[in-house]
């Protein structure tokens, strides 16, 4: 049951993040007395339980109310992001941590879903796999060596149109089951395990196709990395951390992977759907599954309100290409999302920026650094080989801040759904809380 909007005021206020921080605060004060109740309780029954030499028994409550008040601390705000293969998803989300976590390549990546959870007390990326999605996909790595063991022609008839998987395939057969960890730190080591899982699955669904860890999987491995931050300016998540969920995309799932039927869970969850866009790639039938993909999604959440896309690869737009306001009325028209709702970004440059002001001690022969070159690669033009060694690093640095908050369009996009999270997701996570404590 909702909690009821008090008379004279109206049905339709907009809380601003200040009233929103002041009350978050009111409600964890108010589940923090609830708790010390529900524990003071707790520990007279268990000492006249002990007396008595009666069986433990707790207040059937007691989980729930811990937990709803680790709901408020941690507002959890959950944006999942679908895109079709290349369309620049990985890069968008390396772009908001200023780091290369993602790994990607020409054919098709994700398979499983993945939290990433923006939180600034890990300015080194950790990677949690839960103790049973653990165990699933060790299950899995065993059920492909038993395959191999006893028909190892057809499984190596099978894996002939993936020669991508065959580093991992030869990690599985040899691995003694310490592949896969509980923790993993740092951004290269993170990357190598999520590039490990996907193949794992997508392995099992061409060896084993009986056994899809991703379908039994009831919590998703979940990377902790603090938001990039230039020069003490972050990305505004004071009211909570952002729970970024990436998810396959509709031509990169693959067959047992569809995406209405496995993560409906994981959409349903989310305050935003964020659907990316190739803007070089709107009109042809790539878009087509796109399209699907939106109308599934649109089935599950009721609708395409909370539904944003982010038109990615608008750097290269030329004569005669689609003005953002044609881009915005094709979207709407096409994807059924309102069109303020739409957004223009080069997640690509955004990134570049992003790496190269995230770096503090470039020294002396920064121009020599990856995190430069590619930058200029980017922003400089063609002749950006002759240009980076004119530029000081003064102005390059000028030239990668332009980028990240006004030309790529990424901080005014991120910025705005971070808003728009907050207005949606934080009173939902206040009220739910309330009517589970109020329950009790």
């Amino acid at each position: 049951m909702a909690t009821a909007i008090p008379p004279g005021i109206p049905q339709d206020i907009q809380p601003s993040e200040t009233l929103l921080e002041d009350l978050r605060q009111d409600v964890i004060h108010l589940l923090k007395q609830t708790v010390d109740i529900v524990e003071r309780y707790n520990s007279l029954h268990k000492t006249a339980e002990r007396d008595s030499s009666q069986e433990k028994t707790e207040f059937s409550g007691t989980a729930a109310i811990r937990q709803a008040l680790t709901n408020v601390e941690e507002m959890a705000l959950r944006m999942a992001v679908v895109a079709p293969m290349k369309a620049g998803k990985s890069t968008i989300i390396n772009a908001i941590v200023g780091q290369p976590l993602l790994p990607a390549r020409n054919t098709a990546m994700t398979a499983t879903a993945t939290e990433i959870v923006l939180d600034t007390n890990y300015p080194e990326p950790v990677l949690f796999v839960p103790e049973e999605t653990l165990a699933l996909f060790k299950k899995a790595a065993v059920k492909i060596r038993q395959e191999y063991n006893r028909n190892r022609d057809n499984v190596k008839a099978k894996l002939q149109k993936y020669p991508h998987l065959d580093t991992t395939f030869e990690n599985i057969i040899r691995n003694d089951g310490t592949l896969f960890k509980e923790e993993t730190t740092g951004v290269e080591s993170v990357r190598e395990a999520l590039q490990l899982m996907n193949d794992l699955v997508r392995l099992a669904s061409q060896i084993v196709p009986a056994y899809n860890p991703v379908k039994r999987m009831r919590e998703l491995p979940q990377i902790r990395v603090a938001p990039f931050t230039s020069e003490g300016e972050a990305i505004n998540t004071a009211l909570g951390n952002l729970v970024i969920i990436d998810t396959p995309g509709p031509n990169e799932a693959g067959e047992n992977l569809e995406i209405k039927n496995i993560f409906a869970e994981q959409l349903e969850r989310s305050s935003l759907i964020l659907v990316v866009l190739d803007f070089t790639q709107l009109k042809t039938e790539a878009a087509k599954s796109v399209q699907e993909t939106v109308q599934a999604i649109a089935e599950i959440r009721g609708g395409t309100e909370n539904i944003y896309a982010l038109v990615n690869k608008v750097d290269q737009r030329r004569g005669g290409d689609m003005t953002p306001a044609e881009v915005r009325e094709f979207v709407q028209q096409e994807f059924r999302i309102p069109s303020s709702h739409v957004f223009e970004v080069s997640a690509q440059r955004a990134y570049c920026a992003a790496r190269f002001l995230k770096q503090h001690d470039l020294g002396e022969d920064w121009r020599t650094r990856p995190e430069a070159r590619d930058l200029a690669r980017e922003i400089l033009r063609d002749d950006w080989e002759q240009n980076l060694k004119e530029i000081d690093k003064d102005a390059f640095t000028k030239k990668a801040r332009k980028q990240w908050y006004e030309r790529s369009g990424f901080y005014q996009f991120f910025t705005k759904v971070i808003s728009e999270l907050i207005k949606i997701a934080a009173p939902k996570v206040i009220r739910e809380s309330l009517n589970i404590t109020h329950g009790f």
